[in-house]
Parts: C-alpha cells; sequence; structure tokens
C-alpha cells in the first residue's frame, strides 16, 4: 500500500474502527482493546479508502461492460468539456475533504468510531 503523492489534512487523520464496522466491511482486525483478541481496525483514512477502492475493484472484477460506439466526441465544444471538467474536479475535491467515506456504516447498528 502505498500513500497519496498529495495527502490532506484527512487523509493523514486515524482511524479507529469498532468490531462490528471491521466485520461488516470485511476487513482483518488489526488491533484489540485491553488484551482481549483483535477486534478493531487502526489505520488511515487513505489505508482505508485504499482498502475500500480493492474491495470494489474485486467487486467489479469480471462485471465490465464496454461504452457503447455511438458516442461522439468532436460533437461537443471544446468549453463544454473544460467547463465539465472543473465541476467534476471541484467535485472531486470537496468529496475527498469529507467523511462520505464512513457512509457505507449508516446501516451498521454501532455507537461510533474515533478520528484523531
Amino acid at each position: 500500500m502505498q500513500p497519496p503523492q498529495s495527502a490532506s489534512v484527512l487523509d493523514n487523520a486515524i482511524l479507529v474502527l469498532p468490531a462490528r464496522a471491521t466485520a461488516a466491511l470485511g476487513f482483518a482486525p488489526n488491533l484489540g482493546d485491553k488484551g482481549e483478541a483483535k477486534s478493531l481496525w487502526f489505520g488511515r483514512v487513505w489505508q482505508y479508502r485504499v482498502l475500500l477502492a480493492e474491495k470494489y475493484r474485486l467487486a467489479r472484477l469480471g462485471k465490465h461492460q464496454p461504452m457503447a460506439d455511438s458516442f461522439d466526441m468532436a460533437a461537443i465544444s471544446p468549453e463544454l468539456v473544460l467547463r465539465i471538467q472543473r465541476v467534476v474536479r471541484g467535485s472531486l475535491a470537496r468529496r475527498r475533504n469529507s467523511l462520505h467515506l464512513l457512509d457505507s456504516l449508516k446501516d451498521v447498528n454501532i455507537r461510533g468510531f474515533c478520528i484523531f
């Protein structure tokens, strides 16, 4: 696992997930609580993102469908393409610096998690 080249403050934050969240995500626990068996997951937010991306990649393996050949990029004006790129880049930057990555745990009955 390689750290991101331009890590934000959130990327370097440390995240501790409780046992239920660890089991729901399918992560291997790497931290025990007060001498008990390992049941918690401890790591940086960028590591959490990498693990979720790998889990998604494995789930999508073999399910890729090619795009239709009927899409004509020449019909779109270059100004519109640049505007769309700016909007998408801004949206991705805002999303990357939010805690949306914990949305996958909203249906798991947990009391909380720790980010510091």
